[in-house]
């Protein structure tokens, strides 16, 4: 269901439109990483003074929201294209990646 690792690590390092043409196939078509709503709901994950990513510079985040959108797109892509094709199995994915 998911992207590769080294693709996500791409968006957050150069950003969804710098991708390869390889990495391109990797992700699904459409994914919107400049969602306010996301970015607000990612941010709400992290503590505001956490020592691991309190106080991060705006930049920063928004290229670690691009990352986990593009996660969240792909998983929701892929599951759909199984359940297209096997509507009998069932996907697991964790509940910050639903929302």
């Amino acid at each position: 269901m998911n992207t590769p690792r080294a693709v996500v690590t791409a968006v957050r390092q150069k950003g969804i439109d710098n991708l390869s043409d390889a990495d391109k196939q990797r992700v699904p078509p459409k994914i919107d990483v400049d969602s306010v709503d996301h970015l607000v709901f990612f941010q709400a994950s992290f503590e505001a003074d956490g020592a691991m990513h309190g106080g991060m510079p705006e930049s920063m985040l928004k290229s670690m929201q691009a990352a986990q959108a593009t996660w969240d797109a792909s998983m929701a892509y892929n599951s759909v294209r199984v359940l297209k094709t096997a509507p009998s199995d069932a996907i697991l994915v964790g509940s910050g990646h639903v929302a």
